[in-house]
């Protein structure tokens, strides 16, 4: 993996883990990770986290499923993949099979601010390993994208299957509201803004 190789060398000298992800590495290898994100500042953001674990390097970013799936053509492609749901006039479900043609190996991650039992079904069925809400807490973030790289289908990579305990959590951090249309409605990534709060008091 020529990309990833050279940015997980830089990483390693220069990476600073957020929380205890680092003492149960042992010989395991660097995962991989792209991110599709329409909006700047949370993949910027989402990058910059990443590239600070120590199992973890985010060497590519894209704002469309297009510009990724181009790279994916002539690039070696990544273990995982975060894709947002919705980007803008793009619906990252519907690059969920483009993406594993061309990848057939990488783990496609469903990354969103919104969750939708539905949504999560449809992504499911299309192929995603998971379905990650921007509003978790980046030790968390970062336990799911170990997972599904391990092929550890019981850590709760779809919210589905733990909705309560989610919802309640996040009910209790004041990140969520309701939806008349039964969709679980988080108004901010507290997670990450919580992890950016860190990052600039450091």
């Amino acid at each position: 993996m020529e990309m990833c190789h050279e940015s997980i060398a830089s990483s390693q000298t220069t990476a600073l883990p957020i929380g205890n992800t680092s003492s149960d590495t042992g010989e395991r290898h660097t995962i991989c990770v792209w991110l599709i994100d329409d909006d700047d500042e949370i993949r910027e953001l989402v990058a910059d986290l990443l590239n600070r674990q120590s199992r973890i390097v985010c060497p590519r970013q894209f704002s469309t499923t297009d510009e990724a799936l181009e790279a994916l053509e002539h690039e070696i492609a990544p273990d995982s993949l975060l894709l947002d749901v919705n980007l803008g006039r793009q619906n990252g479900i519907e690059a969920i099979r483009p993406i594993k043609a061309r990848a057939p190996s990488t783990k496609v991650l469903m990354f969103t601010t919104f969750f939708d039992g539905h949504v999560e079904s449809a992504a499911r069925e299309a192929g995603a390993a998971g379905f990650l809400l921007k509003s978790y807490e980046v030790q968390e973030i970062v336990r799911l994208i170990i997972a599904a790289d391990e092929g550890n289908e019981r850590a709760g990579l779809f919210c589905s299957r733990s909705l309560r305990t989610k919802t309640a959590t996040l009910r209790h951090h004041g990140g969520v509201s309701a939806n008349p249309n039964g969709a679980t409605r988080h108004r901010k990534p507290l997670g990450l803004l919580r992890a950016l709060a860190s990052i600039l008091t450091l």
